[in-house]
This record gives structure tokens, sequence and C-alpha cells, in this order.
């Protein structure tokens, strides 16, 4: 055998792998979503996700590692953190009421499964701390865009508003057609020119 064979047959090993995460992690998602981390099992997770049982524990160890695995993903793709605080210079209330919002309406079943892990008690510590780590950031950027345009008590504000768009989503999830443009921008207007 060649080394441009074995390349293409790790090539393809590699990308079948990739492919059987993708489908556990998509099936979960959805399992954690509608059951609940409580009643979702790796059996359900494995039938949902067309898998077998020993495939899905060959990527995943238990379902707590699913779950961690799937909420990290899902962090990355919801965050709107911008590390640099060069980055972070100029960036306003109203971008990130709007990046939210959008990232919200783009990652519906995301964000259904993160509010819902919110209200669990059964998710272990760590990923209850990833979780409250994504909130404190949030929460500081926030404060920073409030900071900038000069709103008084940047930091009470900051979690004013947090409270409102979890208001706002919680009820986007809720309700099939509720008015989440709308609402966001009637906050973003209470806040402009203040």
């Amino acid at each position: 055998m060649n080394e441009r064979s074995i390349i293409m047959m790790q090539t393809k090993f590699e990308e079948r792998r990739e492919k059987s995460i993708a489908q556990i992690s998509t099936a979960a998602l959805k399992v954690f979503s509608e059951a609940g981390y409580d009643k979702a099992s790796i059996r359900l997770i494995a039938k949902e996700a067309n898998v077998a049982l020993g495939l899905l524990y060959n990527y995943f160890p238990s379902k707590e590692a699913l779950l961690e695995s799937l909420l990290l993903s899902c962090l990355q793709d919801i965050t709107l953190l911008q590390t640099a605080d060069e980055e972070k210079a100029g960036y306003t209330l109203k971008e990130f009421i709007r990046q939210l919002i959008k990232k919200v309406k783009l990652n519906r079943i995301s964000w259904k499964l993160y509010f819902s892990l919110r209200f669990q008690t059964a998710i272990s510590r760590e990923i209850d701390a990833v979780m409250q780590e994504q909130m404190r950031d949030t929460l500081q950027l926030l404060e920073h865009c409030l900071a900038e345009a000069a709103i008084p008590f940047p930091g009470m504000e900051a979690k004013f508003i947090w409270a409102s768009l979890n208001g706002l989503i919680t009820q986007y999830l809720l309700e099939n057609n509720y008015p989440l443009d709308d609402m966001a921008q009637l906050l973003i207007l209470k806040y402009e020119g203040k």
C-alpha cells in the first residue's frame, strides 16, 4: 500500500468519524431539548441518531460526556463575546442585542437546550461552571457596552437588560409567532439616546 492510499484511507475514516459525531450530536441536541436531560437516555439518543449503541459509546463514554461536548459546541456557537479589549471598543448595546437575536433565531434548538439546562438540577458541576462562566462573560460585555454609552450604573443595567433579553428569548422559544425582532427593537429604543 502506498502513502497516497494510506492518506486517502485516513481521510475517509476521518470523514466517517466526523459524520457519525455530527449525527450523534444532532440527535442528542434534539433528544435533550425535547425530552430533557433527566429523561434522555443513551439508548434513545442512539436510536434517534440511527447508530449502534457501541458506536455512540466509542465517541462519548457517557450521557454526561455527550451533553458536555454538545453544550461546549452550543456555547461556542451562541457566544457573543469578543476576547480582546480592542475588539470591544465601539461595540454598542444595539449591536449586542441584534447579534444575540440573530444567533437565537439561527440556532433555536441550541438555545432551547441551553435554556432548558439552566432549570435542570441534574447537570454536573463542570457543565454548570461552563454555563456560569458564559453568563458572567456575557454580562461583562453588556456592562462594557453600557459603560461606553455612559449609562449610569452599567453593572445593574446589564443585569436588567440581560433579564429582559432572557424573558424575550424564553417567550420566543415557547411561542411560535412571538415578535422577537420587534421586542428587541423596543428594548434598543429604550436605551438609544440615553
